[in-house]
């Protein structure tokens, strides 16, 4: 059965990968979502029995995340979403709990060495020190990028 709390945890992970999408943290959409995160999450009735028009009542609610969260109530999942999950796998995404490698760097780590795990990324680093070639990366991050197995 779909839940409020259930809903926070999908549009959590949601700004998270709208974030990579548009590569940035700071990006409008990834924003907009946290900011419904935070709405809906200090919400204290039930957000299911609450029409589009009513949910972008609440501060922080868009009338695209009202679409987003009816969507949820009724058929279980956001579209959206899936996407998302299928164009940036749990894999890929975990290399962005590396410290110093956000959603730009990511996306060119893949783009420009073909990172798609964390092995890719370590075996990127480690032996072939290719990470170091990209501009504005260095031997830090190589190094943070090399005892990546532990860190995602």
């Amino acid at each position: 059965m779909a839940t409020n709390h259930s809903l926070v945890a999908l549009m959590r992970e949601l700004a998270q990968l709208a974030a990579l999408d548009e590569g940035s943290k700071a990006s409008f959409r990834a924003r907009a979502y946290e900011n419904a995160v935070e709405a809906i999450a200090s919400y204290p009735g039930d957000l299911s029995r609450l029409s589009e028009r009513e949910l972008t009542a609440i501060d922080g609610v868009g009338s695209s995340t009202a679409k987003k969260i009816r969507e949820f109530f009724q058929k279980g999942t956001i579209g959206k979403l899936e996407e998302l999950r299928a164009k940036y796998p749990a894999e890929f995404v975990a290399l962005g709990r590396i410290p110093g490698i956000g959603p730009k760097t990511l996306l060119r780590l893949r783009d420009e060495l073909g990172v798609t795990d964390v092995e890719t990324l370590a075996a990127a680093a480690s032996s072939a020190q290719r990470v170091r070639t990209l501009a504005g990366l260095g031997a830090k991050v190589e190094e943070r990028a090399s005892s990546s197995r532990s860190a995602a």
